[in-house]
């Protein structure tokens, strides 16, 4: 998953989650990286590349070809059965922080999705 905040838009979020195989319980693991650090001025303007390689070994987020964040597929953290894709505009909670008064409506502009198998 890659997020922002509703308040620091220089920050990138790379996050999985999943149920741990052997407990059974929520699992996750997330590295935040400044863009700047990453060579990159803005996620807020134009068009970029987010994507998800994921192989036997490990899944791996990239923006703009960039790494963001590398997990190692495992027996705990199993992504080895079909998932699927959500696009989210979340608002408000803990990530999204407090909503104006005077919001009346957002914007997420998606050029395409593709899948390879």
């Amino acid at each position: 998953m890659i997020e922002q905040n509703g308040w620091n838009k220089s920050i990138a979020y790379g996050t999985f989650h999943w149920t741990d195989s052997q407990t059974n319980e929520y699992s996750n693991y997330g590295e935040q990286k400044n863009i700047s650090n990453m060579n990159m001025s803005s996620l807020t303007e134009n068009f970029h590349l987010y994507s998800l390689i994921w192989d036997a070994s490990s899944l791996k987020i990239f923006i703009d070809n960039k790494q963001l964040i590398s997990l190692s597929n495992s027996n705990r953290a199993p992504f080895d059965n079909p998932h699927y894709i959500l696009l989210n505009l979340a608002m408000g909670g803990n990530l999204g922080g407090d909503i104006p008064q005077n919001f009346n409506k957002g914007q997420m502009e998606i050029d395409y999705v593709r899948v390879y198998q």
